[in-house]
Formats: C-alpha cells, sequence, structure tokens
C-alpha cells in the first residue's frame, strides 16, 4: 500500500517528548491544517533536522504517513525563518506561545483553514517586530474568533437589531444583546464596539490599541474563548496574566 507525502512549510507549533530523542512535532502547514509528524531522533539528528525542530520556528519540511495511519513520519525539516527578537524577551515568548496554543487548537487535522496560518504568521512577526504585546494578543484573539465562526455581531442587538446603543455580552450563548432584550455583565459599550470593529479591519501588523483598549477587549475575548473552549485553561495565557501583574 502506498502512503501520502506531506511537504512545503510551516510553523512549528509544539514539540511534545515521545520516548528518548524522539519528539512528536505539531506543525500548522501553509493551508491551514494541523499535522502531527513524529520525528525519531528528533533531540539529536542535525543531518535530518537541522536544529530546526523548535516551537516558534517556521520550516521547510517533508513527511509521509502509511495508509491507515493518523500520524506523519517527519523525514527532515530546515529552518525557514526564526523569530529572534521574541526569544529575547520572556513576555513576548509568551505571549508568542499563547497564539501557538491558540492556533493549534482552532486548525484541525484534515481541514483546511489558511487564514489561521496567515493570522498566527502574522502575530508572531508583529510580536517580533516590538508591537504592543497587548494589543497584538487582543487583535489576534478577535481576528481568530471571527475565522472560527466563534464572534458574535456586536454592532447591533441580536434579537432587536438596535444599533449604537450599549450592548452586553451573553458568552454561553453567543449573543450580543440590548439591555431591552437582555442582560449580562459584560458590557460592550458603543467605544468598545468601534475598537472590535478597528480591530477586524486593521492588520495585526498596525496594531495601534492602547493597554485600556486592550483591556475592553479582553473582557469579550476571555468569555468567548473560555464558553467555547469548555473553561479549558491555557498555560501560557495563565503565565502572561502572572507576568502582566507582576510587572505592575
Amino acid at each position: 500500500m502506498q502512503g501520502d507525502e506531506c511537504k512545503g512549510h510551516g510553523f512549528i507549533l509544539r514539540i511534545v517528548p515521545a520516548q528518548e530523542a524522539d519528539v512528536i512535532v505539531r506543525i500548522l502547514t501553509t493551508q491551514g491544517e494541523k499535522i502531527s509528524g513524529f520525528a525519531k531522533a528528533g533531540l539529536k539528528s542535525r543531518k535530518r533536522f537541522g536544529g530546526a525542530l523548535e516551537p516558534l520556528t517556521q520550516v521547510d519540511f517533508r513527511a509521509t504517513k502509511k495508509d491507515g495511519q493518523d500520524l506523519y513520519y517527519l523525514q527532515e525539516t530546515q529552518i525557514r525563518h526564526e523569530f529572534k527578537s521574541i526569544r529575547l524577551d520572556f513576555e513576548r515568548l509568551t505571549a508568542a506561545t499563547y497564539l501557538s496554543e491558540l492556533s493549534e487548537l482552532g486548525a484541525q487535522e484534515g481541514l483546511e483553514s489558511p487564514e489561521i496560518y496567515n493570522l498566527l504568521g502574522a502575530g508572531w512577526k508583529a510580536l517580533d517586530g516590538g508591537y504592543p504585546v497587548a494589543g497584538v494578543t487582543r487583535q489576534f484573539e478577535i481576528k481568530l474568533l471571527s475565522i472560527l465562526g466563534w464572534l458574535p455581531g456586536f454592532l447591533e442587538c441580536a434579537r432587536c437589531q438596535k444599533s449604537g446603543v450599549p450592548l452586553s455580552l451573553q458568552s454561553d450563548l453567543g449573543l450580543v444583546v440590548c439591555s431591552d432584550c437582555g442582560a449580562s455583565a459584560i458590557g460592550v459599550s458603543v467605544e468598545t464596539q468601534g475598537i472590535l470593529a478597528k480591530l477586524l479591519a486593521t492588520s495585526v501588523l498596525k496594531n495601534e490599541i492602547s493597554d485600556e483598549e486592550a483591556h475592553q477587549v479582553q473582557k469579550i475575548t476571555g468569555p468567548l474563548f473560555q464558553s467555547h473552549l469548555h473553561g479549558q485553561k491555557l498555560k501560557a495565557l495563565q503565565f502572561l496574566g502572572s507576568l502582566r501583574r507582576f510587572q505592575k
């Protein structure tokens, strides 16, 4: 039986230890598909992997898979781009890892979504280029929620279509409503509505929102991700929050 070959370039999201020097590599391909590749002696073989088995790295890769198997066998990789500045700043490194976690959760094996690949690349590039961490992170969240279909309409009430008024988010239902149609503790002011619209309409590489605006956005993105991820805690996000509190 013949197997499948997958090659091209992609982002390494995560390295999972297997046994001894073997690892499983999570890669986001240019098509936005998540694949898992078993790298035999991945921690030792510089001939086949060229020192390229590092998270937060863009690589050229070649992997094969036998018919009937889910796991690819990673044959070789070469570094295409390293985001070196990210690795020199602990907060940026943690934020980039968080973007990886979200992308891994959002991408699916066997399902293409090039928008996720492009978004992750822009997010890493923005962090690598010195853009504000909070602003980049919040814009990434909003855009990913939109790509995944998890972002409710936020410019008008989902029930009566009233617009131009303060609204509130019912995250468990995925609805934004006015005070006449419902209420929740998560307010979506007219100002916040404008910030969300701006973030969706602009590139992550043109991020200009302030820390206060980013805080407003987090009140929306946090509950939405918690709802869709069923309360799953992301380690990098928890650490990033602790780091920012310590910095204050």
